[in-house]
């Protein structure tokens, strides 16, 4: 197991690592806190006040829990909103260029006549007209 050192009066004291639990409280810390809360509520009084702190304490965290699940979701909805947006951005884009190119393309001249039509004699007008039988 690692350890990591702790500064005393008299020099560093090794602990080992997970000893630490949170906000700093160790395990000294934590007994000093459970001896004065016996001398001041009382052996008598004590497992209600625990029970008391522990419905509390469940309080807090389940509207901490509330507040957050509030909060994602909220940020979900903006989220959501921003892609939508820029969804909508792209799409008007992409119209846009689809209504350029389709301009372009009827304005581009047809193509010349081939060879063979112009060879036969035949017109632009005459090579569009189905002969009878076919």
């Amino acid at each position: 197991m690692y350890c990591f050192a702790i500064p005393t009066a008299i020099g560093f004291h090794a602990r080992p690592l997970g000893w630490n639990v949170m906000f700093g409280f160790d395990i000294e810390k934590l007994l000093v806190i459970a001896v004065v809360a016996l001398v001041v509520i009382g052996p008598k009084d004590l497992p209600g006040a625990l029970g008391r702190l522990g419905r509390t304490l469940a309080g807090l965290r389940r509207m901490v829990n509330e507040y957050r699940g509030q909060f994602d979701e909220m940020i979900k909805d903006t989220e959501f909103e921003d892609v939508r947006r820029e969804f909508h951005a792209v799409r008007s884009d992409l119209r846009q260029t689809a209504s350029s190119l389709t301009q372009g393309i009827q304005q581009v001249p047809a193509p010349p006549r081939t060879a063979s039509a112009s060879s036969s004699g035949e017109t632009a007008a005459d090579a569009a007209t189905p002969a009878p039988g076919r």
